[in-house]
């Protein structure tokens, strides 16, 4: 997706964090309430891997502290992470990952 609709690569505002089993109004809804509580302009970049990368073509390769993800993250200003009512999300790895990548890098979440 970022690839139909911005020039380059794009320096994050907000990383979020969930889980892809959730519905997905669910994400459109906490983003929005993202976009109302800090007042986000337009162009505010908030890094969703789901439209931020091409998960078939990831160059993860070598080492995963080289990925996207977590290059991302290491841009980025905050690390947002996105909770389910049942508090899932708690229990992807993934997302426990991305938050010590941020808590190790000092960026508020």
């Amino acid at each position: 997706w970022m690839e139909l609709v911005a020039d380059g690569p794009q320096i994050p505002n907000f990383f979020i964090s969930h889980s892809r089993r959730d519905p997905f109004r669910d994400l459109c809804a906490a983003i929005g309430h993202l976009v109302a509580s800090k007042g986000l302009k337009s162009n505010s970049v908030v890094w969703i891997s789901t439209f931020a990368t091409n998960h078939f073509r990831l160059p993860i390769a070598d080492s995963l502290m080289k990925s996207p993800f977590l290059e991302a993250i290491r841009r980025s200003g905050c690390v947002v992470l996105v909770l389910d009512p049942e508090c899932r999300t708690l229990q992807r790895t993934w997302c426990y990952f991305e938050l010590a990548v941020a808590a190790a890098q000092a960026i508020p979440s």
